[in-house]
């Protein structure tokens, strides 16, 4: 891509490994990109090397000049075979994004040779106000339409220090559960099977090849980086403990979780709930997609939702009716509706700059009018009366507007026509 400019970042620290949860033993434990597509064994134009995490991790520098990082045909089948053979499988990096660079940076993709079709995609950003990582998982299904997840972590998270991201397909449960830190941010209902890739297809590190114009395909989007490798770290950290390979633990009430090759696997063993079309956890509240004045609670599965508890109004000297508004959930005394309005609770009409002289209500409803001395302008809202204007042998003329004639002169002050006569 023509006029991109080279960018240097501190670094962010990539391990993409899918990884199969399942007892088919066909299928590939792991799938190391790097690997995949030659990283230390060929030389990419854009792409040197430079020191990783630690002394063990060799690591990458990668720019906007970084040529197509495609892996070999075989690394493609494996991870075609893991995708479409495993009930549960794993996607997870380890990020970290420069102080400026921060947005759209793809960490792996699946897409046609020609840039046609886009089958699946990784993807982070950093928050535009300077804290947070928002993730993005596209994944095409049998319908062959893009559905895209977006999941955001905390404000407070700072995206320029090693986040790992993780993303956990579990067609069994129809479930999508996104994780930082090995801690979930989201989970998405998950009905959909992967569209079937065709044998041509490529898998790519770090770039999105896509038609942009002219029907031609080409690298859209770069992940702008340095990436490391992990080497021989088979153990996990959590909560600044460590786990030797194989171990289990109960992280909460929750999650189950073992270690496996460095990788944390949580099994989430509550059962979630589900309010129009949205999945909540246990204990997770939320505002009713039917009544949103209620507070509703996901309690072992099933969803109770409560009214809000409101303040008895105080109405003393007034009524003593109350009325909730629309929009509220509280009610309030009757006369105090008008409260913020600038009308008043009475019982009249509509006074407007056409009718306002000598206006009598021939019948009276009860509600928020405008107060003596002030009407209702086109936005239904009240202004003084001395900003309307007069209406004076059928043409209407603007506040301070003048007319004379050859006897006459007159004046349009307060919605009335004040004329002196000289003749």
């Amino acid at each position: 891509m023509a006029g991109l400019r080279d960018v240097v970042f501190t670094g962010i620290f990539l391990f993409f490994l899918t990884q199969r949860i399942s007892s088919n033993s066909n299928l590939p434990k792991e799938i190391n990109v790097f690997d995949a597509v030659g990283l230390g064994s060929k030389v990419f134009p854009g792409v040197s090397s430079t020191a990783g995490q630690n002394n063990k991790s060799p690591a990458y520098h990668f720019t906007q000049k970084t040529d197509h990082m495609i892996a070999s045909q075989n690394a493609f089948e494996e991870v075609d075979k893991l995708i479409h053979n495993s009930s549960d499988f794993i996607v997870s990096a380890y990020a970290k994004l420069g102080a400026k660079e921060i947005y759209k940076n793809p960490i792996v993709s699946i897409n046609s040779k020609d840039g046609n079709q886009l089958y699946f995609l990784l993807q982070i950003s950093g928050n535009a106000r300077g804290s947070g990582l928002e993730i993005v998982v596209t994944v095409q299904t049998k319908g062959g339409s893009p559905k895209r997840f977006e999941a955001s972590s905390s404000r407070s998270l700072d995206y320029t220090t090693w986040h790992k991201i993780a993303v956990r397909i579990q067609e069994s449960e129809s479930l999508m559960r996104v994780y930082v830190d090995d801690s979930m941010i989201n989970v998405f209902s998950f009905r959909y099977t992967p569209q079937p890739y065709p044998k041509d297809a490529q898998l790519r590190l770090g770039q999105v090849f896509e038609v942009y114009l002219e029907n031609t395909g080409e690298i859209t989007s770069r992940f702008r980086c340095q990436c490391t490798d992990v080497v021989g770290k088979k153990d996990c950290v959590v909560d600044g403990l460590k786990y030797a390979d194989g171990n289990r633990w109960t992280r909460d009430k929750c999650n189950i979780c073992h270690c496996e090759w460095g990788q944390v696997i949580c099994t989430y063993t509550c059962q979630v709930c589900k309010d129009n079309d949205q999945t909540y956890m246990e204990g997770e509240t939320w505002k009713s997609s039917n009544d949103s004045c209620q507070t509703c609670k996901c309690e072992g599965g099933k969803v109770t939702c409560s009214p809000p508890v409101c303040p008895k109004p105080d109405c003393s000297g007034k009524s003593g009716d109350v009325v909730t508004l629309k929009g509220q959930c509280c009610p309030i005394c009757k006369e105090d509706q008008c409260r913020g309005t600038g009308k008043v609770f009475k019982c009249g009409c509509d006074a407007t700059c056409s009718n306002y002289d000598g206006l009598k209500c021939q019948s009276c409803t009860q509600g928020c009018f405008c107060p003596e001395g002030r009407v209702l302008n086109g936005q239904g809202k009240c202004m003084a009366t001395a900003r309307c204007g007069c209406l004076h042998k059928g043409k209407r003329y603007k506040t301070l507007e003048q007319y004379s004639d050859d006897c006459q002169f007159c004046l349009c002050l307060g919605g009335k026509m004040h004329c002196d006569k000289w003749c």
